[in-house]
């Protein structure tokens, strides 16, 4: 038996939600760029900050790049790393 890809949602409304999702995003970018904020975050302290589910800091991290700083057995997402790839995936 074959994998077959299912979609669940049209075309149009995948595009409407990455640009709702991206929206958010910038929104959150430009708050963060006017407060004086810590530069490196934990996985969990960077998911509650940003309001963005574990899951999908992981696939913008395995899927799209995202870079992580491993310092021992922890991992840091760094605010101008995010910034950065936030300012990329603009559409």
């Amino acid at each position: 038996m074959q994998n077959q890809n299912i979609e669940i949602f049209s075309e149009k409304m995948q595009q409407q939600i990455t640009e709702t999702v991206i929206s958010i995003v910038t929104e959150t970018i430009n708050e963060v760029r006017q407060k004086p904020q810590k530069r490196y975050y934990k996985k969990s302290e960077f998911c509650e900050f940003f309001g963005c589910s574990f899951n999908t800091l992981q696939k913008f991290i395995r899927e799209l790049g995202l870079k992580v700083v491993v310092l021992g057995d922890s991992q840091y997402i760094d605010l101008e790393d995010f910034i950065q790839f936030a300012d990329k995936h603009k559409v």
